[in-house]
């Protein structure tokens, strides 16, 4: 064959690989250009991502019984291959329906851009370097949700706020749902220590400075106008344990029962009355070094509360005080979600009030009152005599609970449930 004809075919198979070469890195990485021109941060960029979806509170917290932990760089990188994102499972799962879990997080995938930056940052060696700023942070110009505002909340509130289930039933996808939430206010409220709860959760939270400012200026300033949604006019309710609304009513109808920690007996080295002497028996974050979760969930007579004969404390009630200490133990703005249009069962609206409110101090050999209210038979004979609706408002019988009045929606419902006949449904 003629040299230059083969020579001009070898040319011509050369300039076709390239070609195809280059056609096939075009397509391998069309969707992550922006990620490869500079190092992933792991702190800025990678962590707060595993922290939101993952770290959560009885999944990959430390807590639970997950094999993986994932809240900081060194438990991560145990499920990490630098270099080999294919065989991670801290990829893997993220992208994979298959095995007993199927995609994690369950129910609430993570976005494409946040599933590149984990896989691209795994390529690139899962570094732990520090992370320094290119620019400085802007708090000048006008805050925009497509530039400053989005990147934001996708990266640090939109793993938990996704999904079937979003947390608190607040769904942070688009515009339109955080728009929603800066103009009833609790977008903002969570962002600094203050009544609501601190947002983005420990581990992850709070968010820097400059994109707390930068939240703030765009709220303050004038919005976006792309949202024709009605406002959120629902009333604020904490999803977590809450002080005020969970806790405390445990422990006054419980513990700060006459003669034991209501303050009035000088044979107890705490009460249990208020939020402020409660903390002197809690360790914020650290339930199992808290006096008060050791004292109810121990087995050892002499130092169980509450004591013989009293009724032990609920196990809802203990996961709740539980988790309200492992959040910080923090004495946060509660709300409450009041249904009295839905029919009110005993099962699920009538006994978790009983239960929490009542049933410490009506319960064990000498009930308060004489009046034992463990169950349905005991509550129905109340409902029946008069005794459960009376006790419950101002007027000739003795206010109940003794710690305070229940609020105007408990009351409402128990009296919904009585007049519908007192009835053991569900």
């Amino acid at each position: 064959m003629n040299h230059r004809l083969i020579l001009g075919f070898a040319l011509l198979l050369l300039t076709l690989g390239g070609l195809i070469s280059s056609v096939f890195l075009s397509c391998k990485h069309e969707t992550e250009d922006i990620y490869l021109t500079d190092s992933i941060c792991f702190e800025s960029q990678v962590l707060p991502i595993f922290q939101t979806s993952c770290a959560l509170s009885g999944c990959h917290d430390g807590q639970g019984e997950s094999d993986y932990i994932f809240t900081d760089y060194q438990h991560i990188m145990e499920a990490v291959t630098p270099g080999d994102p294919m065989n991670s499972i801290a990829y893997t799962s993220l992208i994979s329906t298959s095995g007993e879990e199927g995609i994690m997080p369950p129910d609430q995938p993570l976005s494409e851009q946040n599933r590149t930056l984990i896989r691209v940052w795994i390529e690139q060696g899962a570094l732990n370097e520090s992370c320094v700023p290119l620019v400085e942070c802007d708090t000048v110009s006008v805050m925009t949700y497509p530039e400053h505002i989005g990147p934001i909340i996708e990266l640090n509130c939109e793993s938990c706020h996704s999904g079937t289930s979003p947390s608190g039933g607040i769904p942070l996808t688009d515009y339109c749902e955080v728009a929603i939430q800066s103009a009833n206010g609790k977008l903002a409220g969570v962002l600094r220590n203050g009544t609501y709860p601190l947002m983005p959760p420990s581990p992850a939270g709070p968010l820097p400075e400059c994109q707390i400012r930068q939240v703030e200026l765009w709220i303050e300033g004038d919005q976006d106008t792309l949202c024709t949604q009605n406002p959120d006019t629902t009333d604020y309710y904490n999803p977590r344990a809450c002080f005020q609304r969970d806790i405390l009513p445990v422990l006054q109808s419980s513990c700060a029962i006459s003669g034991c920690h209501d303050g009035s007996s000088e044979e107890t080295d705490y009460v249990f009355t208020n939020y402020t002497n409660t903390l002197e028996a809690v360790v914020p974050y650290n339930p199992s070094e808290s006096k008060l979760y050791e004292v109810i969930t121990t087995s050892e007579l002499g130092d169980k509360m509450p004591p013989d004969p009293y009724t032990a404390l609920s196990s809802a009630a203990i996961d709740s005080i539980y988790n309200w200490i492992s959040y910080g133990a923090l004495d946060e703005e509660c709300g409450e979600s009041c249904d009295t249009i839905s029919a009110i069962t005993y099962s699920g609206k009538v006994w978790p009030i009983i239960e929490q409110n009542c049933r410490g101090c009506h319960s064990g050999a000498s009930p308060g009152g004489n009046v034992l209210l463990t169950n349905y038979n005991e509550v129905a004979a109340q409902a029946t005599n008069g005794n459960l609706t009376g006790v419950l408002r101002n007027g000739t019988y003795v206010l109940m609970p003794p710690s305070g009045s229940l609020s105007e929606c408990k009351i409402r419902q128990v009296e919904l449930w009585v007049e519908a006949g007192s009835l053991n449904n569900k």
